[in-house]
């Protein structure tokens, strides 16, 4: 079936052929078609797709004019994406969501799987509430949409039964958009970050066994991380809720795969969960700038030793000795423990492991006379009772010869 695009949609010729030349339509810029090999994928009302149009993926290719109307009209489109399109304007037209596979078929509601809209500011308006109807949705990507009318974003996610990825992002408070519920067991990958005042984290956030990636940063969260999260989410990788007003405890989470943990600039208090040292992929730990307290057990640098690469925890209440099985983490690269409690010196077996291509920033409280831990390695000092740091402060001590 041939396909004639919205005359008033202009597209470039950057990487890529230009629309509307005499090339085939699968060779112009940003198009994938069907390949022969996935026939037998197929089911036989569907074979009419193989020589069709699979792909329109477009991002900051500059194009410009309205909303492309026509595009829902080719069948079997199984990915749409336009990104980074400041000279497109307009409004989405609400029947544009309505993909079909078959057509004049009421009851068919298309093969769009992959949908993606971002950074263009010339759309304004309301994302239709029909996009829902793509029941066979799998990844949905929507963000830095700043010319949306408040409230334009509808959130009835769990009508994408089948959703893998999910992120939306960008939002000011006016848009109103809540931290997801209800969402798709199949689910692997949510981020939703930068968006005003989401609200708490809800309990279902439990019912995602196959939950890798969880991105929710900046976005106004209150309440606790709730108990669920530490249960049922096994397969975690990556956890990034920092700069957010989170209050409660860390959960004490049995994640064995979990390697970057970004959680601060919150108001976490208690202690380290007891099963933190199964957590033995840890590469990333950043959870600085919290309330946490109680001792750092000496055996979680030991589970860690494998993988560790930054572990920053300044400016929490953390007490007792710093750990020196520290030195075990033969990776590390970066040890804040500066603005906290600690007692006695810093451990000398961990400054061996100072080098331009190992241990380069270690941070403590080693500012002052005497200092809270005298360190002969630290990068930076700090002085808790006054809450000032001063880079490079041993290294001009030691060169003028001082000592305490």
């Amino acid at each position: 079936q041939e396909f004639v695009p919205d005359p008033t949609l202009l597209f470039t010729t950057v990487n890529g052929t230009r629309w509307l030349s005499a090339a085939h339509e699968c060779e112009w810029q940003g198009v994938t078609c069907f390949l022969e090999e996935l026939r037998n994928d197929l089911e036989e009302q569907y074979h009419f797709c193989l020589f069709g149009v699979q792909r329109l993926v477009f991002e900051g290719t500059g194009m410009t004019g309205t909303w492309p109307t026509m595009l829902n009209l080719i069948p079997c489109l199984n990915e749409f994406e336009i990104h980074a399109q400041p000279g497109i304007t307009g409004t989405i037209p609400d029947d544009f969501f309505n993909f079909k596979s078959i057509p004049d078929d009421p009851d068919d509601f298309g093969l769009l799987q992959r949908l993606g809209i971002s950074e263009n500011p010339g759309i304004t308006g309301t994302i239709p509430d029909t996009v829902f109807n793509n029941e066979f949705m799998i990844r949905f990507w929507l963000g830095d949409m700043g010319g949306l009318s408040p409230g334009g974003v509808p959130q009835e996610w769990q009508k994408f039964t089948l959703l893998n990825e999910l992120f939306v992002y960008g939002f000011d408070e006016d848009m109103n958009i809540t931290f997801p519920s209800d969402l798709s067991p199949f689910l692997s990958d949510l981020r939703v970050y930068r968006n005003e005042k989401m609200g708490t984290i809800p309990a279902s956030i439990g019912e995602l066994p196959n939950l890798r990636v969880l991105y929710a940063y900046q976005s106004g969260l209150t309440g606790s991380i709730p108990s669920t999260f530490a249960n049922e989410n096994p397969n975690l990788q990556e956890l990034r809720l920092w700069r957010n007003e989170l209050t409660g405890p860390l959960p004490d989470a049995l994640w064995p795969n979990l390697y970057q943990l970004e959680i601060y600039t919150n108001k976490l208090t208690g202690h380290l969960p007891p099963r933190m040292d199964q957590w033995t992929s840890l590469s990333q730990v950043q959870i600085d700038q919290n309330q946490l307290s109680g001792t750092i057990d000496p055996a979680l640098a030991t589970a860690w030793k494998d993988h560790l690469l930054w572990f920053v925890a300044s400016d929490n209440q953390f007490t007792g000795p710093i750990p020196s099985t520290f030195s075990e983490c033969t990776q590390l690269q970066a040890l804040h423990l500066s603005l906290n409690n600690f007692t006695d010196d810093f451990p000398f077996e961990i400054c061996q492991l100072r080098s331009r291509d190992g241990l380069q920033f270690i941070h403590a409280d080693c500012l002052g006379y005497p200092p809270q831990n005298d360190c002969r390695c630290c990068t930076t000092c700090c002085n808790p009772a006054f809450e000032t740091c001063q880079r490079d402060f041993v290294e001009r001590r030691n060169l003028r010869g001082l000592t305490y």
